[in-house]
């Protein structure tokens, strides 16, 4: 009987893989311009101006992909008026009966504010990174971090701790299901050894944009962390009363590098990429007036295009010139992850897309 019910837990995970397989990359990121910030901060009731500044603070984090900005004078300027691009703003309570501040910005002032300071652009279209984490507890047990992480409190520590440093983020993640199929395929030892060809494969039905590996184990008095990503592995360590911010600061550097994998920055990127500030772009499958206008509209909002117009119009094919403001790399990532088009025939000097939206 207990075999008959794995069998069937199995067959509807895999329904819903298969189902919903399209959710699992391509993310548009909802709420990108509101912030939530707790009112007591290290033990202190904050007022609302320093609540204000952090949350401006936080969401410029979110959007630029980059948290080094502390020496841009523009945002320096901005944050001694935070009031100034607030849409709205109120107190509200969590589910733990804490007070957090909820504060609505307007897109358009920020949007020119990020401009101005000439920051990192992050789009709404955000990557999903899948996350392969060992940890090794006190008595040398090592575990994989899963989906499904509640007995444990280590584990699920970890788990909710790196999802709330995603979450600020605004980075969609994926964590493994663990099931015995995975149990039975990962060497544990090869992934120990932040070996990401390990789990490559098995990633395929989770459909991640980027594949993240981690360690975490007790060194003596410390704790080290370990993550590998792109055939480079970073290294923090962190004394035990310090493990779980130690794991933030961490996790926020391997999202620094995830985000520059997408994000442009305005002027310099165009300067270093002259030979490619124009694309043209052949699209199949516009068989009407309205699936035009789609296109077009779904086009204004792509970050990393200055302007385009329309360069022919034949049969069910459009072709568009493009002026990009950032590279020609940077602009593939980019429509990439909309997941509105099918690629055709790309080389060079051309881009041929089907529209499937």
């Amino acid at each position: 009987m207990k075999r008959f019910n794995f069998l069937i837990a199995k067959i509807l995970v895999a329904m819903f893989l298969s189902l919903f397989s399209s959710y699992f990359y391509a993310f548009v990121v909802v709420d990108l311009y509101n912030i939530l910030t707790p009112v007591e901060q290290d033990g202190n009731r904050l007022d609302n101006d320093d609540l204000l500044k952090i949350g401006l603070n936080k969401l410029l984090v979110k959007l630029s992909g980059n948290i080094n900005f502390e020496d841009n004078e523009v945002i320096k300027l901005a944050l001694q008026n935070p009031k100034k691009y607030l849409q709205e703003y109120s107190l509200t309570k969590t589910s733990e009966n804490n007070i957090e501040l909820k504060q609505g910005y307007n897109k358009l002032s920020i949007d020119n504010l990020i401009r101005e300071a000439k920051l990192p652009t992050w789009g709404v279209s955000r990557p999903l990174a899948m996350l392969w984490i060992v940890a090794e507890q006190e008595l040398g047990e090592r575990t994989i971090v899963s989906e499904s992480e509640e007995g444990n409190n280590f584990l699920k520590s970890i788990k909710d701790y790196i999802n709330k440093t995603a979450n600020l983020r605004a980075l969609p993640i994926a964590w493994p299901l663990y099931d015995l199929d995975e149990r039975q395929s990962i060497s544990m030892k090869n992934l120990w050894n932040l070996d990401s060809k390990e789990v490559q494969s098995i990633s395929t039905k989770y459909r991640p944009d980027e594949l993240v590996v981690g360690k975490i184990y007790l060194d003596s008095d410390l704790w080290r962390i370990k993550w590998g990503y792109k055939d480079k592995v970073y290294s923090f360590e962190a004394n035990k009363d310090n493990f779980l911010n130690e794991l933030n600061t961490s996790f926020n550097e391997i999202i620094n590098r995830i985000a520059e994998e997408y994000i442009f920055i305005p002027n310099k990127e165009k300067q270093e990429n002259l030979d490619t500030d124009i694309v043209y772009m052949t699209v199949d499958n516009i068989n009407n007036l309205n699936k035009l206008t789609i296109l077009m509209d779904y086009l204004k909002n792509i970050k990393s295009i200055s302007s385009f117009s329309l360069s022919q119009i034949e049969g069910k094919s459009v072709v568009l010139a493009i002026d990009l403001k950032a590279s020609k790399e940077i602009f593939l990532k980019e429509i990439k992850l909309e997941n509105k088009f099918v690629s055709i025939d790309n080389d060079a000097k051309t881009l041929s897309y089907r529209w499937v939206s």
